[in-house]
């Protein structure tokens, strides 16, 4: 099965300190899109190639975009330990919309 996808996006990261601690904020966008994808994909058993059945799966033409967008902050406070705050957004523009939200916090062992 053949495809054939570009992508460009771009992606920002900063980092400043503060009262509380390290600040590392982030943000990204990024395009996608398939401008190739009707072959069909032939399947078939290993130990059976030259005499078993060959399956094929008939794919639909399809051109597909998709726009992916990120928000996020780290922050590294002074005793090691870090939160994570990340959001981000994937528009495709056949099926719609899709969003998470990520929270982390990850502490040091002493």
């Amino acid at each position: 099965m053949r495809s054939r996808i570009g992508a460009l996006g771009v992606r920002a990261e900063g980092i400043y300190v503060g009262g509380l601690g390290t600040w590392f904020p982030r943000a990204r966008l990024e395009y996608r899109h398939q401008f190739q994808g009707a072959d069909d994909a032939r399947l078939a058993y290993a130990d059976l190639v030259a005499d078993g059945p060959v399956y094929v799966i008939r794919t639909v033409p399809q051109q597909t975009g998709n726009w992916a967008a990120g928000l996020g902050v780290k922050l590294l406070l002074s005793n090691g330990m870090t939160i994570t705050l990340d959001y981000n957004s994937n528009l495709n523009i056949d099926s719609g919309r899709t969003q998470s939200v990520m929270f982390g916090i990850a502490m040091p062992l002493k």
